[in-house]
């Protein structure tokens, strides 16, 4: 008699919420993206500070959706003849569940980008006096497998080369720009979405 009592008010709560149910399967097309933009973070040897969108070069290939961005919005004069680097970045996030995914980047004119301490890829060394070689528009890309559930933080170190040229912030800039594209597969528990209420939990009848 229990049983059939508990069994009845369960029904009548899903009838109720059941407009508000969004289910635990999380479909292939379900995705999100992170971009370079003011959100990612400088290091400046004290602190983590909000980039800029930085001047944009001419030659510099675009990803959608992001923007170019340095510590700066224009180079120092002075370091767009020096060189600059490595510049540290992250970009933290969370997520709710499993996921994979790809990683868009390039910079000017080397980097380094890591996911949680575990290296992505890399392009160019990150010496700023060790190349004058300004010649570059590729984009790499990077497939991130096994994203699992927390907090993580991307990782870049960022070079701008030297000149032997007089050149000027706009003739010898420095950036970065990247979009990583998650696709999540799975949920660990169902969540059911009531206006004003979310709420995430394991139940069972008996």
């Amino acid at each position: 008699m229990c049983r059939v009592f508990v069994r009845t008010i369960i029904l009548i709560l899903l009838l109720f919420v059941a407009p508000f149910v969004v289910s635990s399967k999380v479909s292939a097309d379900e995705t999100f993206s992170i971009v370079s933009d003011t959100q990612t973070e400088f290091f400046d040897g004290v602190n983590w500070n909000n980039s800029f969108e930085t001047f944009v070069h001419s030659a510099w290939p675009g990803i959608e959706g992001a923007e170019w961005i340095w510590k700066s919005a224009i180079v120092d004069p002075d370091k767009s003849q020096t060189g600059e680097g490595p510049i540290t970045f992250r970009r933290q996030f969370n997520l709710t569940g499993n996921a994979v995914g790809t990683l868009r980047i390039t910079a000017d004119n080397a980097y380094s980008v890591s996911l949680d301490g575990t290296i992505l890829g890399s392009q160019g060394h990150l010496n700023p006096a060790g190349s004058n070689d300004q010649s570059w528009s590729s984009i790499e890309a990077y497939n991130i497998e096994n994203v699992t559930p927390g907090n993580h933080t991307l990782t870049f170190q960022v070079t701008n080369y030297q000149t032997n040229f007089p050149d000027t912030p706009f003739s010898n800039p420095a950036g970065l720009i990247y979009r990583l594209d998650l696709e999540l597969t799975s949920h660990p528990n169902p969540i059911i979405i009531v206006p004003g209420i979310v709420a995430s939990f394991n139940w069972r009848v008996l």
